[in-house]
């Protein structure tokens, strides 16, 4: 250890140099203070440090320095800064329950008046109160943790508002201040006092004391609360400092070894231009994590080997990476209990239930039934035992997608409720199987209905997780099961808390046991859960990943830091909209000066101490937005700050990976089948499937041969296609009804909004989403325009021949080198004059606009154009296989000549609303039959092509991941990039 002094108080400074890592010098200083003997007896001695994770390792060390001197150790007690304060007083009274507190800082905010609560956020629904209650309350939590680690309450801070600030806040945080007050008096109530509270009296009171020595190594950012701890306390001898820094750095120390951002705002990290690589995406850092290590740690094990991730984003690509390598990775942070299967579970049950058991929204089943417990339980599969209801041979997540698809349903109504079915074909019986799924999820949630105290709502929940889970045992030590047990016992020590409220007889503190349904039982449980992690499991064999914070204490000798970017390296805080920069300075709290100059000695540190550490920083992030490079790698002088700025921006300074990341050597091809084949050319079309093929062949057998569609539920409305189906469907009812005789607009108009009822309330029930009513109340309007132009048309002499028909007998084929196919379709309507005998032809429109056959059909100019839709000439050329019900044709013979093909188009503007014919000449349709004939002859030669250069599958499509669009870069692309 470099040279000490005394410093003010009762503290000592100590400067721990970077001759070897930090911690195994203060493990050096420690054991340097034991008493002499057979013992290396460190028990009387506590020790603080910035992280817990540093405090293990110290540990380590001082075992492994006394066992090299056989002698055994009495470990000294460990703790971090942020929970010393508790090591130095004993609280008047105990602290509270984290539930208790929880639930008091809920009540405090319902105290607060509506005038005031405007103040912090603005006014919610109805049904969004409790929501906003629970949000402020967490928000007021946090603020209380933050500001007391200030030593200070709301008032103070209110206070400091007024002094030179630009902005006074004062306003807000009096209102806070008096939440505040509120939260602690319900504390009192019960009996508890709050630990930002207790802690102020302590100092307040004289009553900080230790009986162990008391040790601070590597904190350079103490917060105020716990530099008046220090500064207070009584200890049989000087509190001990260990700077993690050279004795020639003193100057920029204050007097308990902290920071002086002044003194460090013009301070900088000189890095080689070796230790910095940037590239563009995640994966590729992974990349040059495993090229570096490749190069480095040959024969190094894995404790030797640490890599730091402050952000967290990398995290995937870097275990991904590793894996493929075939070694092993540990985040140390963990996984974050957000992501993991039961929380989903109980956030995903307590949005659903804000609506009431059978008022819960179709959204949040859908989102539950994909809960992988959820789903076993609804939807058994052979040997499954246990269901609430039979077994149904369908995937339960892919039964509600098409069922949402179809009806968009807001709802999902109650128990053995019919739902909508209007629409479905009799093969799919989506709503009869979805009424079954259901009325078991209801079910299941059966013991979640209706409202009752905190205390109450524990007991129901354990049964609800045991009814999902079963009351199988699980063990922590087998893999698949650790993540859950661990949860699992979160969840129950919150549990415990909320059945301990029952104990708080009479008074004021007994509100904190508040009458709530099961989503408001289950947001204290979630809101209990947020932000915390599951630790991983313990494995000597895998590298470690780091968080900022903990690699200047770290000690393997080879270091890889990934996402050296802004806002992660250095860590700073752009905006907080109760504590901005000004006001943190102002209450002593570390504010982005104090990170910089924590982040410019940590980074120092890692280079003193492991010179050939490789800090890795990218341009894009996983969304393919843009980043920025540390500011860290740019505090040199200005020639290299700027040289590394045009590394950043030109692209210069990546790896060259030679294959897609998952596969040395093996690059992905997509498409995976470039040439696709039918098992057999087919012997019938349909006729609409000319377009398609004509569009992109690829993308038609894709579709048709292999069968590719989406299954989803992110739609909230009508689609143009479904919107158009609805339409068709309200038009075949009309031209099929007796409703047909109509001839005045009224009539027909009253006829067409019957139906149009009768019609969405069968597809989309009594309760439909929003957009789907305004969709209805859209398609009412054009139909309305229908019934005026139908009128006009009846007067004309116009009359419906029938409607829905189809193409049948021999007539429904094309002869193509002297072989027939048959071709499939339907009109939507055949219409007759009965004074001039002429019979026509009408395909309903309902797009936005009006486009005549030919914009639809052709492509091109005069003589130029290509034919690009084949569906009404066709219409035209299969005419004759149209058939009454008695197998007479419905155009007879005679009439082919003059029989006319048009679009009735219902657009937007009703008063486009009308008929466009088709009016190409004889030589033109004769063109149509040919193209259809070069269509048959190339499916006929069973050879479906991905050509990009003409594919039709948009980024966005679906189906675009299976071609490559969207997923990876082309390789003319990468060699651009590089060029």
């Amino acid at each position: 250890m470099d040279q000490s002094k005394a410093a003010e108080g009762g503290c000592h400074l100590g400067y721990l140099g970077w001759r070897q890592p930090i911690l195994w010098a203060a493990a050096d200083a420690l054991l340097a203070s034991a008493p002499e003997g057979h013992v290396a007896d460190l028990s009387n001695h506590l020790v603080v440090l910035p992280v817990a994770r540093a405090g293990r390792r110290l540990v380590e060390i001082l075992l492994a320095r006394t066992e090299a001197d056989g002698r055994p150790l009495r470990p000294p007690g460990i703790t971090t800064v942020g929970g010393m304060p508790e090591h130095l007083y004993l609280p008047a009274r105990p602290l509270p329950d984290p539930v208790a507190a929880r639930s008091a800082w809920r009540q405090a905010v319902g105290s607060i008046r509506p005038d005031e609560l405007a103040v912090l956020a603005p006014a919610p629904s109805e049904l969004d109160v409790d929501g906003l209650r629970s949000s402020i309350a967490a928000t007021l939590e946090s603020l209380h943790d933050r500001v007391g680690a200030a030593g200070l309450g709301f008032h103070e801070v209110a206070e400091r508002c007024r002094q030179g600030l630009l902005f006074s806040d004062e306003e807000r945080w009096m209102v806070l201040a008096r939440a505040q007050q509120e939260y602690r008096a319900l504390l009192a109530a019960g009996g508890w006092s709050d630990r930002e509270g207790s802690r102020r009296h302590a100092l307040e009171e004289g009553r900080v004391l230790t009986t162990n020595r008391l040790w601070v190594i590597g904190a350079p950012d103490l917060p105020p609360v716990a530099r008046a701890f220090l500064e207070a306390v009584r200890a049989p001898a000087p509190v001990e400092i260990l700077i993690g820094a050279p004795a020639d750095l003193a100057a920029y120390f204050d007097h308990l070894g902290c920071l002086i951002p002044e003194a460090w705002e013009e301070e900088g990290c000189v890095l080689p231009d070796s230790a910095i690589r940037v590239v563009t995406a995640p994966g590729e850092q992974a990349d040059v994590l495993v090229e570096h290590l490749r190069h480095v740690a040959r024969g190094r094990s894995a404790e030797e080997i640490s890599v730091g991730v402050p952000d967290r984003d990398v995290v995937p690509y870097v275990v991904e990476r590793l894996e493929e390598e075939g070694i092993r990775a540990r985040h140390a942070e963990g996984r974050r209990i957000e992501r993991t299967a039961l929380y989903r579970l109980l956030a995903g049950v307590a949005v659903y239930l804000e609506g009431g058991l059978e008022g819960g929204g179709f959204e949040g089943f859908a989102d539950l039934i994909r809960h992988p417990e959820v789903e076993r339980r609804l939807d058994p599969r052979p040997g499954d035992g246990g269901s609430v209801r039979s077994a149904v041979s369908r995937v339960l997540p892919s039964v509600a997608d098409r069922y949402q698809a179809l009806h968009l349903p807001s709802r999902l109504g109650r128990v053995g409720e019919r739902l909508p079915m209007g629409g479905e074909r009799v093969s799919e019986a989506l709503g009869r199987s979805l009424g079954e799924f259901r009325d078991g999820f209801l079910e299941l949630l059966r013991p979640l209905e209706g409202s009752r105290p905190l205390s109450q709502w524990a007991e129901r929940i354990r049964g609800f997780l045991v009814s999902v889970y079963g009351s199988g045992t699980y063990h922590r030590a087998r893999a698949r099961d650790r993540e859950l047990v661990e949860v699992m016992a979160k969840v129950g020590g919150i549990l415990e808390g909320l059945e301990g409220l029952a104990d708080l007889e009479g008074g004021r503190a007994s509100a904190l046991d508040e009458v709530v349904s099961a989503s408001g039982a289950l947001r204290t449980v979630i809101e209990g859960l947020s932000g915390e992690f599951v630790p991983p499991a313990a494995d000597e064999e895998a590298i470690e990943l780091l968080g900022w914070l903990e690699l200047a204490l770290d000690d393997a000798p080879v270091l890889v830091v990934t996402g050296a970017n802004e806002p992660h390296l250095p860590q700073s805080v752009t905006f907080d909209p109760f504590l901005p920069h000004a006001l943190e300075q102002a209450l002593g709290l570390l504010d982005n000066r104090g990170r910089w100059a924590r982040d410019v000695l940590y980074v120092r540190t890692i280079l003193a101490t492991r010179p050939d550490t490789l800090f890795v920083a990218g341009r894009q992030d996983p969304e393919g937005n843009p980043l920025h490079i540390s500011r860290l790698l740019l505090a040199d002088e200005p020639l290299t700050a700027a040289r590394r700025i045009r590394m950043f921006f030109e692209g210069r300074g990546e790896l060259r990976a030679g294959a897609v990341p998952g596969g040395e050597g093996t690059p992905l091809v997509l498409p995976p089948e470039p040439v696709i084949s039918a098992p057999a050319p087919p012997k019938r079309i349909r006729v609409t499937a000319f377009r398609e093929i004509l569009a992109d062949p690829y993308r038609y057998a894709l579709e048709r041969i292999l069968g590719l569609e989406s299954e989803d539920d992110r739609a909230r409305e009508l689609d143009p296609l479904r919107f158009g189906t609805l339409a068709h469907e309200v038009l075949r009812r009309y031209g099929r009804g007796d409703t047909v005789e109509l001839v005045g607009e009224s009539e027909i108009r009253h006829a067409l909004d019957g139906i149009l009822e009768l019609e969405a309330r069968e597809r989309f029930g009594s309760r439909p989403l929003p957009a789907v009513t305004i969709q209805v109340e859209q398609l009412r309007r054009r139909l309305h325009a229908f019934a005026r132009w139908q009128a006009e048309w009846m007067s004309a002499g116009w009359r419906i021949q029938g409607v829905e028909l189809s193409f049948v007998g021999e007539g429904a084929s094309l002869a193509v080198d002297g072989e027939p196919i048959g071709l499939a379709g339907k009109v939507d309507r055949v219409d007759q004059n009965v004074e001039t005998g002429v019979f026509c032809i009408l395909d309903y429109k309902t797009g936005e606009r009006v486009l005549t056959p030919d914009e639809v059909h052709r492509r091109g100019r005069d003589a130029a154009k290509v034919w690009v839709d084949l569906q009404l000439p066709l219409y035209r050329y299969l005419a004759p296989s149209l058939l009454r019900d008695g197998g007479e044709p419905v155009v007879p013979t005679p009439a082919l000549e003059s029989l006319r093909v048009g679009y009735l188009s219902l657009p937007r503007d009703p008063a486009l609303a009308g008929v466009a014919w088709a009016e190409w000449t004889p030589d033109e349709l004769g063109q149509a039959l040919e193209r259809a004939r070069e269509v048959v002859r190339f499916l006929r030669q069973n050879r479906f092509e991905h050509n990009p250069a003409t594919s039709r599958i948009e980024p966005t499509h679906p189906l675009a991941p299976v071609v490559g669009g969207g997923v990876l870069r082309l390789e003319e692309d990468e060699r651009k990039s590089h060029a």
